[in-house]
């Protein structure tokens, strides 16, 4: 029996009708994992492939911390050891072959 001086969006078990769709609607897909590793795996096989050979992709955000939404984009961190440096011109020019390495390999909105 559903207490009359509750809202009409609530139901007889006390949950927020409302809310609930909200939450169903965030859930990732369920094979979110699996594309998460495909797209770190390609992404990092292209790095090594074209660039460095000692390069890692590493899932970070919110993917990592298993608040993904449906939403979510993907957050990668690129370690490569081998391009380590103080000096920021090598720096920036990592970061532009890097960006050039993953258009080449069909990755946008870098």
């Amino acid at each position: 029996m559903v207490d009359a001086t509750l809202p009409d969006a609530v139901d007889e078990a006390g949950e927020c009708r409302e809310l609930a769709e909200v939450l169903r609607s965030q859930r990732p897909p369920e094979n979110h994992a699996n594309v998460t590793e495909a797209v770190r795996l390609r992404c990092e096989q292209a790095i090594r492939k074209y660039l460095w050979s000692d390069a890692k992709c590493v899932v970070f955000g919110s993917r990592r911390s298993k608040l993904v939404t449906p939403a979510s984009d993907l957050d990668l961190c690129v370690q490569a050891p081998s391009q380590l440096s103080d000096d920021k011109k090598k720096k920036t020019k990592a970061v532009h072959a890097l960006a050039r390495c993953l258009a080449r390999s069909g990755f946008s909105n870098l």
